[in-house]
């Protein structure tokens, strides 16, 4: 199945998982023995790594700059880019000294864009919209984990098609999107993490 890039980190990872702990707890108890049903549950996900699934979809989560997300085979897993994406748009809003008040978040995902931006400027509200009825629903969870729900329209289709007579274009003072951008005969190329497990829709530019 080839090398998994991380492995000590993954291991670790996963296991502190399993025992309910993070990896300073692992380090403060090396010693502590598993139990049998504790070394089964852990044997089953590292078989799941061993088959390049990712780690965020074993264990079902992942941490992004001001929290945990949940995350399933339904959405992508978010990237440094998707961060870069956010301090770019909070240097560009800064720049135009605009305090936005509506905005729209096309290819949503996991819902991460839209509930950043909703708990960084309290009077935003997000048009959130994706073609992925079940990513809509894993963005959902994370907008009420995240205490934004009510702030969040969550659309289901295509682009801006959904949006007709829902919102005025000339309402909204941000537009922003992270959407496939990857050549469809590059797909099978990326790494198995990627091309076997991540939802192809949410891939294919």
């Amino acid at each position: 199945h080839g090398i998994v890039d991380t492995p000590r980190l993954d291991a670790e990872v996963l296991l502190a998982d399993v025992l309910d702990t993070d990896r300073v707890g692992l380090y403060v108890n090396y010693d502590k023995p598993l139990s049998s049903m504790e070394l089964g549950m852990y044997r089953e996900v590292v078989r799941k790594r061993a088959r390049r699934m990712p780690v965020a979809y074993i264990i079902g989560k992942k941490d992004f700059m001001s929290g945990q997300y949940q995350v399933n085979q339904s959405v992508l897993i978010p990237r440094p880019e998707t961060e870069l994406l956010l301090e770019e748009t909070h240097k560009y809003l800064k720049e135009l000294d605009v305090t936005p008040e509506r905005c729209v978040d096309l290819g949503t995902g996991s819902g991460i864009l839209a509930i950043e931006l909703a708990k960084t400027y309290e009077a935003l509200h997000v048009y959130a919209v994706d073609i992925s009825g079940e990513a809509l629903d894993v963005a959902r969870l994370n907008a009420k984990e995240h205490g934004v729900l009510d702030r969040i329209t969550f659309v289901c289709g295509d682009l801006f098609a959904p949006l007709a007579g829902m919102v005025e274009p000339e309402s909204v003072e941000l537009l922003i999107s992270n959407p496939p951008y990857i050549a469809t005969r590059d797909l099978d190329r990326l790494q198995p993490e990627v091309s076997r497990f991540e939802p192809r829709v949410a891939l294919d530019g």
